[in-house]
């Protein structure tokens, strides 16, 4: 049995805190904008491994739209991670 859109909903909710505070986190090795870059391909691996497993779950199905809300919200989460800290610690070539 599938959810309503509020699944769509809480996926992307999840997925952007979860991209926000890996962004923050890569970024203290990496300029922001490649911890942008390496927070997305992290959550969309994470994701989709994650819907992968759910085959094995009786009652839980995998749904590529899950899969899409999850990256969708990373990519928020990691981008207004990159905007914030930009603003915060500008470049001196700004």
């Amino acid at each position: 049995m599938q959810t309503s859109g509020i699944d769509k909903v809480l996926h992307f909710s999840i997925y952007t805190i979860f991209s926000f505070l890996l962004t923050r986190q890569i970024s203290q090795d990496t300029s922001p904008w490649r911890a942008v870059a390496g927070a997305l391909l992290i959550s969309a691996a994470f994701a989709a491994a994650d819907e992968w497993h759910q085959r094995f779950i009786p009652g839980r199905f995998p749904e590529l739209a899950d899969w899409i809300a999850d990256v969708c919200g990373a990519a928020l989460g990691a981008t207004t991670y990159a905007i914030v800290a930009r603003r915060r610690h500008p470049s001196p070539h700004s």
